[in-house]
């Protein structure tokens, strides 16, 4: 279970939370202008998985004792523009 889940939100803004013992912290999905500010992520499986999410933001988060060996979650086409951004 996440411990918040969005979609189909525009300008959502998660700031200064803390979050402990979730499948996955913060989920978002066909989603744009979310921002995830001083946050804390401890002891749960996955930190944060943006699906489909333009013009977003994660900054000032800490992830603790994720029990997944990735913080973030990031599809295909994310990973893609990633890839040729910074080849």
């Amino acid at each position: 279970m996440a411990g918040i889940r969005m979609d189909n939100c525009i300008g959502a803004k998660i700031i200064d939370c803390s979050f402990e013992n979730c499948d996955v912290a913060i989920e978002a999905s066909n989603s744009r202008e979310i921002q995830i500010s001083g946050t804390t992520i401890n002891d749960c499986d996955k930190g944060v998985k943006l699906d489909n999410c333009w013009d977003s933001e994660v900054t000032e988060t800490t992830m603790n004792n994720l029990r997944s060996s990735s913080r973030f979650r990031l599809n295909l086409l994310s990973a893609l523009i990633k890839h040729y951004m910074y080849k």
